[in-house]
């Protein structure tokens, strides 16, 4: 849900600049449909399995942003808490650690109830246009940070 989240921001974000440009161009908005958002995000939204073992790049330390990879201060063989702690200190860097605490803290808390507008506003008030792109990357930290738990269970 938290990927459907950041897919519906984003393509909120982008309806509302093309609107601003006097663009005509329709985007499509992922809906709420039996409380949980019809939109198919990419990327991982959570562990391939218990032991967080699985393929997919987050697991493996891995970080995209706009389908590239975030090169971070770390070396394929760290762990993948070094890992983590390098996207964390990449994150609040790059939007303050006070706004990042919030998206962080916002992410974890997104519940099926939630207002879908509400939670647009929220996150573009936050972060504004020109940064709500690294709400993608908070979420991959939040997986991340689940995977490695996963691992340590």
């Amino acid at each position: 849900m938290v990927a459907d989240m950041q897919n519906l921001v984003l393509s909120t974000a982008r309806q509302q600049q093309l609107e601003a440009d006097g663009s005509e161009e329709p985007v499509n908005r992922p809906c709420l449909a039996g409380g949980e958002l019809s939109a198919v995000a990419e990327g991982p939204d959570e562990c391939d399995d218990e032991t967080g073992s699985g393929g997919n790049p987050v697991e493996q330390g891995r970080f995209m942003l706009d389908g590239k990879e975030v090169q971070l201060p770390v070396r394929a063989d760290d762990s993948l808490g070094l890992k983590v702690e390098a996207l964390r200190t990449y994150l609040e860097e790059v939007v303050g650690t006070d706004c990042f605490l919030r998206v962080y803290h916002r992410l974890e808390s997104l519940a099926a109830e939630d207002e879908e507008e509400e939670v647009n506003k929220e996150f573009l008030q936050l972060l504004g246009a020109a940064k709500l792109q690294y709400l993608q990357l908070v979420h991959q930290l939040i997986v991340a940070e689940e995977c490695m738990h996963a691992q340590q269970a």
